[in-house]
């Protein structure tokens, strides 16, 4: 059965798991027998996770083929979460877009399934 999953990551790329976790997940739930709708939005600290400078070694690959495989094909940052964490736009790394957290919230509140990392 075909399902809308939104997957946000809330916590920082560094220090834990998550990150790497979520990405992985996503990417399982793309691959399934099932044609399932993934949105994908970094918010809270996990715009971090979308800054220029951080070290993808090891989810560069994965990451290219979440964007080429998630609705839209784009990788959501929240505009107020990368605004309150102190950065801008122009802080974040090539793959990445901005939407505002009203678009976040109806992707969100649209969702069968959300999961957070």
């Amino acid at each position: 059965m075909k399902k809308k999953v939104f997957v946000c990551f809330l916590k920082s790329p560094v220090g834990t798991g998550y990150y790497i976790e979520g990405i992985r997940a996503s990417l399982g739930i793309l691959s399934g027998d099932e044609e399932h709708e993934v949105y994908v939005a970094f918010m809270g600290k996990g715009v971090r996770s979308a800054l220029k400078g951080v070290d993808r070694a090891y989810s560069a690959r994965m990451l290219g083929s979440l964007t080429e495989m998630v609705v839209g094909g784009a990788l959501h940052v929240e505009r107020e979460s990368l605004a309150e964490e102190g950065f801008m736009e122009s802080d974040l790394d090539q793959g990445f877009s901005v939407a505002p957290r009203e678009e976040i919230w109806k992707m969100m509140s649209a969702a069968d399934v959300t999961l957070s990392f």
